[in-house]
């Protein structure tokens, strides 16, 4: 009886951890900086995402704000387009585009 107890407590902690990893691991995601398109690149699709979203013209679902902005200010702007177009060309990348980017989905916004 005792026996029994004991592998059905170590069993049920085992759970426990397992349950509690899964967890923590599913809220990190990951992007690349300056892919608004999420196509894996960092491209003149996405400067024309950023400009169409600038403009109030739509945007497919695939726009992923948080990798449009590139210089990491909490706005969409013009700069973040010009950012990625002089990345596109080599000139300058004081922000890392193109960059793998590690973020918790349920991150609160700073105020």
């Amino acid at each position: 009886m005792k026996k029994r107890r004991r592998i059905i407590s170590v069993m049920f902690a085992v759970v426990m951890l397992l349950a509690l990893t899964m967890c923590s691991v599913s809220a990190l995601s990951t992007y690349i900086r300056g892919d608004a398109d999420r196509s894996d690149n960092v491209d003149a699709i996405d400067v024309t995402y950023i400009l169409r979203k600038l403009s109030n013209i739509p945007v497919p679902n695939t726009f992923f704000q948080r990798a449009a902005d590139v210089n990491g200010d909490g706005e969409l702007e013009v700069v973040d387009a010009t950012l990625i177009q002089r990345y596109n060309v080599n000139i300058s990348n004081p922000y890392k585009i193109g960059e793998i980017v590690k973020y918790d989905e349920y991150e609160l916004p700073v105020v």
